[in-house]
C-alpha cells in the first residue's frame, strides 16, 4: 500500500475516534419583510402603512449559528462513513444496481445524483489524502458548504410554509401545519432556538429569482479552482466535455462515474508502488473535479429548469389562492437549485486564500486520469 493512500486509512481510524460541537449567539437585523408575491410581481395586497417593522435575524446568522453547532460533528461522521466505505465497500457493490435502476423508464432523481457523486468525491479525496494530512481539516471545508445548502434549504422551506399558511388568513391546511412542526423541529435541533425564534427569522434575506447568464464551463473551471478536494486546479476549457464523453449517452453516467471515482485511490496506489517517488497529488485532485465538473452541470440545468418554471409561475399569476401558492412553490424551487449550485461551485471565499496561484492541468494528466476513469 502506498505512502499516501495509507496515510488517509490510518488517520481515518483516528479520527473516528473524536467529536466536538460548541455554542455561538448571533446577529440581530431590523427588516421589513416582504412575501414572495410581492416580491416577484411587485404588488402588495397590504397598505404600506401596516408594514410592520421588527426584529429578526437573516439567513447568514443563522447558517453561522447552524454551523457552530453542527460543522465538527458532522465532519467527523462523514470521515467515519468513508472509513466504513473503505472497510466494507458498501456504495460500491450497490453501484451496479443503481446503474440499472437509471436505465430504467423511471430513473431516481437529480438530487440522488448528486449524492451519489458527493460521496464518491469525497472518498476519494480522503483517500488520496498526501502524507501528513488532517483528514478533519481537508474535509471540513466541503461539510461546511454542504451544511450551508441543507441549512438554506429548510429555511426556505419555512417561509414557503409560512407564506402558504398566511395566504388562508393564518389557518393553514393540516398537512402545511405538519410540514411547518418537522421544519421547526429540524430547524431547533440545528441552532438551539426555539419556536418563537425560528418564527422571527426574516425571509427578505433569502435570495430571489433571477436569471442565470453565467456560461456553464466558466462555472465548472471556478467550481474546480475553488472547491477543497480539487483546489488549486485550472482545467482546460474542453476538460467537462471530455468527463462528458466517457459514458456517451447511457443513461447511467453519473453512476459510471461514481463507481471510477471510488476506485480511483486504489488504482492511484497501484501507481504509486510503480513509482514510488511520483507525485501523485494532481491526478487524485483531477479525479475529484471530473465529479465536481459534473455536479456543477446537473445543478445548473436545475437552476435554470427552476427559473424558467419561476416566469411561468409569475405570468400566470393572479389573485387567486391557488395561483399565488403555486408562485410561491415555485420561487422555493428555484432557491432550493440556486443553493445546490452555490455548494457545487464552492461558493465560499474562505476556501481558496486570496493571492492562491492555480496549477494549470497537463495535457499528460488529463489523458492518463480519463484512461483511469474509463477503466474497469
Amino acid at each position: 500500500m502506498n505512502s499516501v493512500f495509507r496515510t488517509g486509512v490510518a488517520a481515518l481510524g483516528v479520527v473516528c475516534l473524536l467529536g466536538t460541537t460548541g455554542c455561538s449567539g448571533f446577529v440581530r437585523a431590523k427588516s421589513i419583510q416582504p412575501s414572495v408575491e410581492e416580491a416577484v410581481t411587485g404588488v402588495s395586497d397590504k397598505g404600506s402603512s401596516e408594514a410592520e417593522e421588527h426584529s429578526g435575524f437573516g439567513l447568514r446568522d443563522a447558517l453561522e449559528v447552524s454551523l457552530t453547532e453542527l460543522l465538527e460533528l458532522e465532519t467527523v461522521d462523514s470521515l467515519r462513513r468513508i472509513a466504513a466505505e473503505h472497510v466494507h465497500n458498501t456504495m460500491l457493490l450497490r453501484l451496479p444496481g443503481i446503474q440499472a435502476e437509471y436505465r430504467s423508464s423511471t430513473p431516481p432523481s437529480p438530487e440522488n445524483a448528486l449524492d451519489l457523486l458527493d460521496g464518491a468525491i469525497a472518498y476519494n479525496h480522503v483517500l488520496s489524502a498526501p502524507p501528513g494530512s488532517e483528514l478533519s481539516d481537508e474535509r471540513r471545508p466541503r461539510i461546511r458548504q454542504l451544511l450551508q445548502c441543507s441549512g438554506a434549504g429548510n429555511w426556505a422551506r419555512l417561509a414557503a410554509v409560512r407564506e402558504k399558511i398566511d395566504l388562508s388568513g393564518g389557518v393553514g391546511t393540516p398537512e402545511l401545519r405538519q410540514q411547518e412542526a418537522e421544519l421547526l423541529l429540524e430547524l431547533r435541533i440545528a441552532t438551539g432556538f426555539d419556536n418563537e425564534m425560528l418564527l422571527s427569522f426574516d425571509r427578505s434575506t433569502l435570495p430571489m429569482p433571477r436569471k442565470l447568464d453565467t456560461p456553464l464551463v466558466e462555472l465548472q473551471r471556478k467550481a474546480v479552482m475553488t472547491r477543497s478536494e480539487s483546489a488549486p486546479l485550472a482545467i482546460p476549457a474542453e476538460f467537462p466535455a471530455q468527463v462528458r464523453r466517457l459514458y456517451g449517452d447511457d443513461p447511467a453516467a453519473v453512476p459510471m462515474l461514481a463507481e471510477a471515482l471510488y476506485r480511483l485511490p486504489r488504482k492511484l496506489a497501484a501507481l504509486q508502488l510503480a513509482s514510488p517517488n511520483r507525485d501523485l497529488r494532481d491526478l487524485a485532485a483531477l479525479g475529484s473535479a471530473a465529479g465536481i465538473v459534473c455536479e456543477v452541470e446537473l445543478c445548473y440545468n436545475q437552476l435554470r429548469k427552476a427559473w424558467n418554471a419561476c416566469e411561468a409561475a409569475r405570468l400566470r399569476a393572479d389573485s387567486s389562492v391557488e395561483s399565488r401558492s403555486a408562485l410561491i412553490e415555485a420561487v422555493l424551487q428555484w432557491r432550493l437549485a440556486h443553493f445546490r449550485l452555490l455548494a457545487a461551485t464552492g461558493e465560499e471565499p474562505e476556501t481558496v486564500p486570496a493571492g492562491a496561484k492555480s496549477r494549470p492541468v497537463t495535457p499528460e494528466a488529463e489523458s492518463e486520469l480519463l484512461k483511469l476513469l474509463a477503466e474497469k
